[in-house]
């Protein structure tokens, strides 16, 4: 079995209701899994999006190398470029949106020693996993259980 998990994630919120939710796709070797979590109440799409992401390396075991694959560029950038750690350095977390899921990201990022990459895929572009989760996000928001977005 190979020690790679590539993961798909996508988040997604209606901006009047403010229900969210998000879908992950995850497969190593032959094993496969397709996960959606929602009906956030009182969230934004960008809280999905990082949601999605965290979610996904939170139900992975430390010493797998993760791949993950997201249509979100903030949440790609803040991860890939670097932009958290330099939050962090500088003390300006508190200063940009959603610093709770933020400090999670960081959290489980240390967890997992460097083995998490993060790349863009372009959403709505036909890419089968992204369009899955796609559709995962969006079966997600409209579950019926109710779950407040906390913001810890």
């Amino acid at each position: 079995m190979s020690k790679t998990i590539t993961i798909y994630t996508d988040g997604s919120a209606d901006n009047k209701t403010r229900i969210g939710g998000f879908g992950i796709s995850m497969k190593a070797g032959d094993h496969y899994k397709e996960y959606c979590e929602g009906s956030y109440h009182d969230t934004t799409s960008a809280r999905m999006e990082i949601m999605g992401v965290l979610r996904a390396i939170e139900m992975c075991t430390p010493g797998w190398k993760l791949d993950i694959y997201c249509d979100n560029r903030y949440v790609v950038d803040t991860i890939d470029k670097g932009w958290l750690e330099n939050w962090l350095e500088q003390d300006i977390l508190d200063q940009k949106a959603n610093p709770d899921l933020w400090r999670q990201m960081k959290r489980q990022l240390v967890r997992h020693e460097g083995n998490v990459t993060i790349s863009h895929v372009k959403g709505h572009n036909g890419h089968p996993q992204n369009e899955l989760c796609d559709r995962l996000a969006n079966e997600g928001r409209l579950k019926k259980t109710i779950r407040i977005d906390k913001r810890i």
